[in-house]
């Protein structure tokens, strides 16, 4: 598992990687796409300041400051 920028996520396409950081009330994003077996969009602020990303998720993910999350890059 590796910790990646979120700005850098277009090189891991495929990879694993980790993300910390918050699920964001406030929707910055737009969804891309919709991905029928992810049913959960979340809004996720990365902790070191990154611009906020899409998450899509299959099942719901409980808010935590400071979230670890382990993602896989679409």
């Amino acid at each position: 598992m590796e910790w990646v920028k979120t700005m850098h996520l277009k090189e891991k396409i495929g990879q694993e990687v980790s993300v910390v950081g918050k699920i964001s009330d406030i929707m910055w994003q737009h969804m891309i796409s919709y991905e029928p077996d992810y049913q959960e969009i979340l809004y996720f602020d990365p902790k070191n300041g990154d611009a906020q990303i899409v998450l899509y998720a299959k099942t719901q993910i409980k808010n935590k400051p400071n979230k670890y999350l382990k993602v896989l890059v679409k």
